[in-house]
């Protein structure tokens, strides 16, 4: 169960992935003319899937172990990584907001992400720390997994497969039916229906639980030590490339379609020991890692403090340059004095109540 190796190359791909999405939010006009590197940026939506899959992969890889999977650990684990950094982002973005921009949301608005439950309300979902509404949906995975596993136990590995197969196809059709019937671009609720409602994100995290059942079951020493970098390498490009150039599946992408290609490069990169593999497994990478959830969902909140205290409405280059600097410093100091310590205190007193009940 928990306390398996941990699959450290994966880290750094989560804090890129962040540092991607938080240009898209704040800096993308910067990036305009860049061919490529603009495309990628301005079609970062996409990475939340990568999330919501790597989530599934984390979990999968330690926690689905049906003979020996205990619920009330898993949440107490689960739990104590999301909420304690989840409310002060929360509190933090909520009162900037009302010091600086006068903002002061719908009671109900503050009551459903108090709760992270607003990625369930389409004209809510995007108020107050509007990047939090995939910390909703993850929190959903999080009550969702344990039933998971329930159903999932007596399963055949090929039965699972296939079940994941099948929610991906469905999905993306799903999904291809709504951006067809059902979005108005006069209504703003139809588009945040279709992007962030949680069910039409099960997809990726049970395709990252099946890559993980897949990477449990491949021997690495049986696998000549070039090709795994190659796969990942090949994955991340594929990816890249989709994202970044005018294609006829890149409109499409956000809820979850390219999942097959994000968990090859999961998987691959998980086998990886090769000098790309020890690099990216090396102390600086996951340390930047570990900071990827401070950075996410403080985004919001120091961009806020930054273009008030730089006295600008948008970024230019030094302005950007400067936001991220503080926001890795922010992020950094709450890691080491926050969420870490707060975490690891709330995961040993769960795991003396569970010890002694």
């Amino acid at each position: 169960m928990a306390g398996k190796q941990p699959i450290n190359q994966l880290y750094i791909l989560r804090f890129l992935g962040a540092i991607v999405v938080v240009a898209h939010h704040y800096g993308r006009h910067l990036f305009v003319g860049n061919g490529m590197l603009f495309e990628l940026i301005n079609n970062a939506g996409f990475i939340l899937s990568f999330f919501f899959a790597l989530s599934g992969y984390v979990i999968g890889y330690n926690y689905f172990e049906p003979q020996r999977f205990s619920r009330n650990r898993f949440l107490v684990r689960r739990m104590a990584r999301l909420v304690p950094l989840y409310l002060l982002a929360f509190v933090a973005t909520l009162v900037s907001g009302m010091i600086l921009e006068n903002a002061y949301p719908r009671g109900l608005s503050i009551i459903v992400q108090a709760l992270c439950m607003h990625a369930w309300f389409p004209s809510m979902v995007l108020e107050i720390n509007y990047p939090s509404w995939s910390v909703s949906v993850e929190f959903f995975f999080y009550f969702l997994f344990p039933i998971l596993v329930v159903l999932l136990r007596k399963r055949s590995f090929t039965w699972f497969m296939g079940f994941g197969l099948l929610l991906w196809l469905a999905s993306s059709i799903q999904h291809l039916l709504f951006e067809k019937f059902i979005y108005d671009p006069n209504a703003q609720w139809t588009s945040e229906l279709i992007l962030y409602f949680p069910l039409w994100h099960i997809n990726s995290f049970v395709a990252g639980m099946a890559g993980a059942e897949i990477f449990k079951r491949i021997r690495t020493s049986e696998i000549p030590r070039f090709i795994p970098p190659l796969i990942g390498i090949l994955a991340a490009g594929s990816i890249v490339w989709i994202t970044g150039t005018d294609n006829i599946i890149r409109p499409h992408i956000h809820n979850g379609l390219l999942s097959p290609l994000i968990i090859i490069m999961l998987v691959a990169f998980s086998l990886d020991r090769s000098v790309l593999g020890k690099l990216m497994a090396s102390k600086p990478m996951v340390f930047l890692g570990n900071l990827t959830f401070a950075i996410y969902i403080l985004q919001h909140a120091v961009y806020l403090w930054t273009v008030k205290l730089l006295g600008v409405e948008a970024f230019n280059r030094t302005d950007f340059t400067i936001y991220m600097f503080a926001l890795l410093v922010v992020s950094t100091a709450i890691y080491k004095l926050y969420e870490a310590p707060v975490r690891d205190c709330i995961v040993q007193k769960g795991d003396r109540r569970l010890k002694n009940s």
